[in-house]
């Protein structure tokens, strides 16, 4: 999303929630990650050509746990399930840590300069 559109929704929505900004940019940020991974699934299993009984009974998670998963709407998701559905569509899972933001330059401490005799 746009940072400036997405800036200004923040702003409405505190306004019509009572919430902070803060607490409005937090919730965003979550539902973008969890977005992206039910993304990351949907796009494993459309790679490897299966469908969602397919990775059901490849994976032993169950239909309704997949389509739960695919959905965004699995309050008990945990790494385990995460790992059986991408083994069953022929994936692993990599994890890795990054910065949520770009971190911003540090300014530079200037030294005095000797004076010259």
């Amino acid at each position: 999303m746009n940072p400036r559109l997405r800036a200004q929704n923040i702003k409405a929505l505190s306004e019509i929630l009572d919430e902070s900004p803060a607490t409005i940019r937090a919730e965003f940020e979550r539902l973008d990650d969890e977005n992206k991974m039910v993304d990351s699934l949907l796009d494993a299993r459309h790679d490897a050509g299966l469908s969602q009984q397919e990775i059901a009974d490849a994976s032993g998670l169950g239909i309704e746990k997949i389509i739960e998963m695919e959905s965004g709407n699995d309050a008990g998701l945990n790494m385990h399930d995460v790992k059986a559905y991408l083994k069953a569509a022929g994936k692993t899972l990599r994890v890795s840590a990054i910065p949520r933001r770009a971190p911003r330059p540090r300014a530079r401490r200037s030294r005095p300069v000797p004076a010259l005799a």
